[in-house]
This record gives structure tokens, C-alpha cells and sequence, in this order.
């Protein structure tokens, strides 16, 4: 326990109580309002001097993500940081307590706007009215504590077969099971194979039962079935299926669909390298077909003046009803994202006749880019190098865009899609003559053509992400760190693409 004593007379003032561990360091803000606090808890702690309050409590993973808290349990946190904290529940004397992470509850606890006023106000219900009037909504509100957690538990998925890990001998099976939940109506069910969206129930009751067919192809698979009340989120049962039936799986047909622009009608607005990046990909993607991980390769190209917002549209409905959901899309994304009223919620990305970096209306809303990629229930893929908004700042006065909050906020339009992104945060996404390209793409490519891999070997979907972590933090001496990552997480690993050079 940390204690501040009077230097007067050596009276004790209060305790600052918090930390399992033994403290390590200690620092005071200049207008000794504030004191942070190191600890070999893992911890570090951000404290009211005169209350003696934690305002709140940061922890920092050695993978990189991270979570900062309130006791209140407002949270935020880098993509991936909100598992690493969550509330135990008891169940009574008879039976085990349960564990919720955060990230189950992002809905209600992920505020960074309440911690940021909480900083300045020291007061969680001062701070959360604050940030409501900032996002336009109705400051009346409760403060939200984690008792609330015990009334809004999520959905309980049961399932009967497979009780466990399974091999079927059988081109398929019969999923049985049910979401029962004891708090709020069921508002979304979900069952995914290898990734890929295979049925979807929206009851609005306390209970749904599950009896879904799942095909399968020889070889090994991963079911999972995801639940959502609309406030709390169950963790996704998984299964890991193997099938000894048949033939293992043809190789599917692929198709891709590339955008970049450099340049914009709004000559005000430009980049250098955005159209090669998309060129070079396309260029590279042809050279899959009949290969090891794709069949039939068909390609659609859009740079700078081709990428009008018309075109996008049309090329995108190409992309949603080509092929069958045996099929893999990908999308790959070179250029300005914007947001609409600076809100996250509203991120879209900026077609070649954008006369406003600020104006939805003038580009293509994020959701409209999920939905092209999630229609066809196939496997998905986005390949995103859209955080240049940074680079426009000093001419048009404008903030980075945070795209992990743009991630974070679309989570639960995400399942089924694997993610590759160029950047955290407002991190800008560097380019440089020597390269031609930008940072994530000369990685990308790199991954694609070479390695010490050999001409024709395949590359899996988390290793093509390591390479591009490791690689794109090398180029940029550590200034930007790309994500990779599928929905749900637990996502295995699949063949993406093979070597081509």
C-alpha cells in the first residue's frame, strides 16, 4: 500500500489502494493534481492526488496490445488489449464462477472518450455526460458499474453434437445444440465453419435451438457458434471437426477486386503511391491461378480517375454476387478513409471524386464494403492501407483517423472476415520513393514473392501476418505496426497464397 503523510507534523493523509505488488516508481504531474504509479503488479496506475482515487489502471501485454481501466470498468484498449481484463461472476455455493472479459461487455464499458474526460473531470458521472453531449446523445445516464454486468450476462451456447472434438466419417453432419440466455432476449446466433458464415438466427427470445446441416470436405475444420443479446457477447464455442470422408476440398476459385488512387479530382487531396500499390497486387494476384491454393483467378483493377464512386459501387456488387460461397474474395484498399462528422462509426473510404475528405456522401461507407465482402458467406478477406488521412492534415486541418476505434466499432459486423490492416491507431501509413510503394504493400509483396520459401510454396494466412509485422516494423524503424486478425479470433490459420516470383 502505497501512503502520503503530512510534512508538517508526519501525519498520515490517506492510502492509495490498489496494487497487488510492490510499487517501483512513482510520478507527480507539475500542478500536483496527479500521481502515476508503477508497479511489479504489471500495472501502472493513474491516481487523484487529493481523493486518493484511481482514476484508472493501465496494463501493457508483451504482445504488443494493451487496456487501460476505471474501477467503474470503462475501458479502453488497443484492437485485441480488452481480453486481458474482465469480471468474475459467482454462481452460488454449488457451482464454479464464471469469467467475462471486457470484451464481451465493449458495447457498454469501451468509452475512451469517458476516460479521457475522466482525466480532467475526476468525476465518472461528470465525465460520461460529458462525452454523451460530445457524441450527441442524452447526458441523463446512469453510470454503469460492474454489477451490471450480473443483468446483462451473455447468451449460454449448449451443444449435444459434437459434444466435442469430432471425426465424422460423412460428407456432413447435424449440428444440435441451443443459446439459452437468462438475462436479455437472444438477438443474434451464429455459426460459422473454417470462418465462413453458414447460418445465422435473430430470434429475440430467450431461446434458440440449433439444427444445422454443416458440410464437409476431407480434412480438418473448426466450427464455431457465436451468440449476442445486443449488450453482452458470449466467448464463441469452438470444435476442431475432422472429416475422413471423400475427397480433400478442390482448390476454390478466387476473386479480387483492387482500389488505389494517388490522385483525386480534388487536386488538394493526393498521395504518391496508392494506384502501384493496387497495380502490383493485381499484377501478382493473376499469377495465383492454377496454383496450390486457387483454381480460377478473376481480377478487377481500379486506379486513381477509374475509382469514381460509381465504379466502386458497380465493382463491389461484382464482387458480392460472383462465384459461389465456396469461393475466396478479396479486397484490397489503397487511399484516404474519411470520417463523417469525425465520428468512428461513420469511416468511409474516399473515391476519386471525393470533393470533401469530411463528407460521406462524397465516398463509400465501411458498412457497404462489408456487406459487398460478407454476401456471398464465402471466405473473405480485407486488405486495408486506408490511414493516409493523416497526411492531409496540415492543408485541410484535419485529425488522423484512429483506425483501430473504426475496427472496434464494426466488430460485430465482422464475422467471417480476416483483416489486414496497415497501421494501428492514428499511426500514418509511410511511403518513400526508394520503395514505390507504401510501407504495408512492399511487405505484402514481399510475403507474396519471396522469402526462403521456394516458387510455388504455400503461405498461410497467420504467417503472411507475422511477415508483415515483423517486415513493415523494420521498414519504418518500429513507426507503424500492422494488424492482422479474423473474426471470430479464434480463427485458424488457412492457405492463402503461394509463392509466386
Amino acid at each position: 500500500i502505497l501512503a502520503a503523510y503530512s510534512v508538517d507534523d508526519g501525519r498520515k493523509i490517506r492510502d492509495f489502494v490498489g496494487h497487488t505488488g510492490h510499487i517501483w516508481g512513482i510520478g507527480l504531474s507539475p500542478d500536483g493534481t496527479t500521481m502515476v504509479t508503477g508497479s511489479e503488479d504489471q500495472t501502472v496506475r493513474v491516481w487523484d492526488l487529493k481523493s486518493g482515487k484511481s482514476l484508472f489502471c493501465f496494463f501493457p501485454g508483451d504482445d504488443g496490445e494493451w487496456v487501460a481501466w476505471t474501477p467503474e470498468g470503462y475501458y479502453t484498449s488497443s484492437l485485441n488489449g480488452d481480453k486481458y481484463v474482465g469480471w468474475q461472476v459467482n454462481q452460488g455455493n454449488k457451482s464454479l464462477a464464471r469469467y467475462y472479459t471486457v470484451a464481451q461487455f465493449q458495447k457498454t464499458f469501451y468509452r475512451p472518450d469517458v476516460i479521457a474526460e475522466h482525466v480532467k473531470d475526476r468525476d465518472i458521472g461528470v465525465a460520461l455526460d460529458v462525452a454523451n453531449r460530445a457524441q450527441g446523445a442524452k447526458p441523463a445516464q446512469e453510470v454503469a458499474r460492474p454489477s451490471d454486468v450480473v443483468a446483462t450476462v451473455p447468451p449460454d451456447v449448449y451443444v449435444a453434437y459434437p459434444s466435442e472434438d469430432e471425426t465424422v466419417h460423412s460428407p456432413a453432419f447435424a449440428l444440435k445444440g441451443v443459446v439459452m440466455s437468462a438475462s436479455l432476449p437472444i438477438q443474434a446466433v451464429k455459426v460459422l465453419l473454417d470462418g465462413v458464415l453458414l447460418q445465422e438466427y435473430k430470434p429475440g427470445a430467450r431461446r434458440q435451438e440449433l439444427d444445422v446441416n454443416i458440410p464437409l470436405t476431407k480434412g480438418k475444420h473448426v466450427l464455431a457458434i457465436e451468440a449476442s443479446n445486443g449488450i453482452a457477447s458470449a466467448q464463441p464455442l469452438l470444435r476442431q471437426i475432422s472429416s475422413d470422408f471423400g475427397a480433400a476440398a478442390e482448390a476454390p476459385d478466387l476473386y479480387f477486386l483492387a482500389i488505389g488512387i494517388s490522385r483525386y479530382s480534388d487536386d488538394s487531396i493526393s498521395l504518391r503511391y496508392a494506384h502501384r500499390d493496387a497495380e502490383e497486387l493485381e499484377r501478382l494476384i493473376r499469377r495465383q491461378e492454377n496454383g496450390p491454393v486457387f483454381k480460377n483467378v478473376q481480377t478487377r483493377l481500379l486506379p486513381n480517375e477509374k475509382a469514381t464512386r460509381r465504379a466502386i459501387f458497380e465493382a463491389l456488387n461484382w464482387l458480392a454476387k460472383s462465384g459461389n460461397p465456396s469461393d475466396t474474395r478479396i479486397l484490397f484498399l489503397a487511399g484516404h478513409g474519411g470520417l463523417a462528422f469525425g465520428d468512428t462509426r461513420n469511416f468511409f473510404f474516399c473515391s476519386y471524386d471525393c470533393k470533401a475528405i469530411d463528407n460521406a456522401a462524397d465516398g463509400v461507407n465501411w458498412n457497404d464494403l462489408l456487406a459487398a465482402l460478407r454476401a456471398s458467406g464465402g471466405r473473405s478477406i480485407l486488405m486495408v492501407d486506408t490511414c493516409h488521412a493523416s497526411a492531409v492534415s496540415g492543408t485541410r486541418g484535419l485529425l488522423p483517423i484512429d483506425f483501430t476505434e473504426v475496427l472496434k466499432q464494426s466488430k460485430e459486423r465482422m464475422s467471417g472476415i480476416t483483416y489486414f490492416t496497415a497501421s494501428m491507431g492514428t499511426e500514418a501509413s509511410i511511403e518513400k520513393p526508394e520503395w514505390q510503394h507504401g510501407a504495408f504493400t512492399k511487405a505484402l509483396i514481399e510475403g507474396i514473392t519471396g522469402g526462403v520459401k521456394k516458387n510455388g510454396a504455400v503461405i498461410e494466412s497467420h504467417e503472411l501476418g507475422e511477415i508483415l509485422r515483423q517486415r513493415v516494423e523494420e521498414l519504418t524503424g518500429k513507426k507503424q505496426h500492422p494488424n492482422f486478425f479474423s473474426e471470430p479470433r479464434d480463427t485458424p490459420s488457412f492457405p492463402l497464397f503461394s509463392i509466386v516470383r
